[in-house]
């Protein structure tokens, strides 16, 4: 059983024969009508923090926006063992007042449904629950182009989100920047 077509080149092809994919399922509490008002100035990035997840990355970028837009903030929900390396980038890079690690918290649906983006910087992923998640609340998704295919099989550039390479700071808070200046562009990757 596989979350992706793609994990299926990664066997040989007996057992590609035998392979079935089940995509992920997500709560009844993300089923609801998209938040139609005016998003918070707020990127949201759920998952575990480790290396993989690449918050690293994601702080950078938002690190090099926050001059130019000094009223966003970056909340990082889940916990980990990269948590302590996290908050030392934070602080080295001045951001203390505008990045937030609240940890595991229940009601994440409640918690993220007005954020201004959601922000997938992963290395490598197969179909992340909290994407779906993310999607199914209306949110504009940004996401990196991870092997195996899984986040490219639910986000398609520019029509239902915007996908950047992995491991490209650059490339990343560019992409931020379109979803972060234009409101109306934003909304409509979030439908």
């Amino acid at each position: 059983i596989l979350q992706t077509k793609k994990q299926e080149y990664f066997y040989p092809p007996a057992i590609r024969n035998k392979c079935v994919v089940l995509k992920n399922t997500i709560g009844q509490e993300f089923f609801r009508e998209p938040y139609e008002g005016e998003r918070e100035k707020v990127i949201v990035s759920v998952g575990t923090l480790t290396r993989n997840k690449n918050h690293h990355m994601l702080i950078k970028a938002f690190g090099r926006l926050k001059p130019t837009h000094p009223e966003w903030r970056l909340v990082i929900f889940g916990e980990g063992i990269e948590l302590k390396h996290q908050k030392t980038q934070v602080m080295g890079l001045g951001l203390r007042d505008s990045v937030y690690f609240p940890g595991n918290l229940d009601n994440i649906a409640d918690r993220i449904y007005k954020a201004g983006a959601y922000v997938l910087s992963s290395e490598k992923e197969g179909i992340p629950s909290s994407l779906i998640e993310a999607m199914a609340l209306g949110l504009p998704c940004v996401v990196t182009d991870c092997p195996c295919g899984g986040v490219v099989e639910l986000v398609k550039d520019g029509v239902n989100g915007l996908v950047t390479p992995v491991n490209d700071a650059v490339r990343l808070e560019k992409t931020l920047l379109r979803v972060m200046d234009n409101p109306g562009f934003a909304r409509s990757l979030g439908k």
